[in-house]
């Protein structure tokens, strides 16, 4: 998300747990911040909570809150509204696609965005070339489309990489389109297709 943001011009700050967190925020006063609900030290909703109390005792001083997106593994609704009741604006579950991450930004922002024609993305490349994605996936052990389907689910980039290095050259196609599905952070789409490997929905 970091790489995503900073390439198209948004300054962006990364915090390794709630502490820092905490302190980019009383430094800094960023628009927004996509938080994280288990960070280590102090878990999202402790940090949420802080920052709104500090809010509303220097309210006088703020031009307006900061929005708070809670992001999490979980898509269950109760960690949805665990996370607006602790005072997040918006909630969103991992893996959060390209897409998403930008039609927050657009709500909660009011932003607006200028889009240049490309190249056909990669959902209609997995659409047009499916089969083929398909038949070589399912060439793999089945223990490496275990994990790599797991790393997907849990948004573990870092994993997934590594996964994607131990493709032989012979099949260098997949390996450079795979890598290039989580540059654009579509791990739900190599969900998709390692589901479609082993023949289920």
């Amino acid at each position: 998300m970091v790489d995503l943001l900073s390439a198209v011009g948004f300054e962006v700050l990364e915090a390794v747990d709630g502490k820092s967190a905490l302190d980019f925020w009383d430094r800094e006063m960023p628009d927004l911040i996509w938080l994280d609900m288990r960070l280590p030290e102090m878990d999202g909703h402790e940090l949420t909570q802080w920052i709104r109390a500090e809010e509303a005792l220097n309210v006088i001083h703020l031009d307006q809150p900061t929005v708070i997106i809670g992001v999490s593994a979980s898509a269950l609704e109760d960690d949805r509204q665990r996370a607006l009741a602790s005072g997040c604006d918006d909630f969103v579950s991992k893996p959060c696609s390209e897409a998403t991450i930008f039609d927050k930004l657009k709500e909660h922002l009011g932003l607006e965005y200028i889009y240049e024609d490309t190249s056909i993305n990669s959902s209609s490349l997995v659409l047009s070339q499916e089969s083929t994605f398909v038949k070589t996936l399912a060439l793999m052990p089945v223990e490496w489309l275990y994990q790599l389907g797991l790393a997907a689910q849990m948004a573990d980039e870092d994993a997934v990489l590594h996964l994607i290095k131990q493709i032989p050259d012979t099949r260098s196609f997949l390996a450079e389109f795979l890598l290039e599905l989580v540059h654009h952070l579509r791990l739900d789409l190599i969900i998709y297709l390692i589901h479609q490997s082993n023949g289920t929905e």
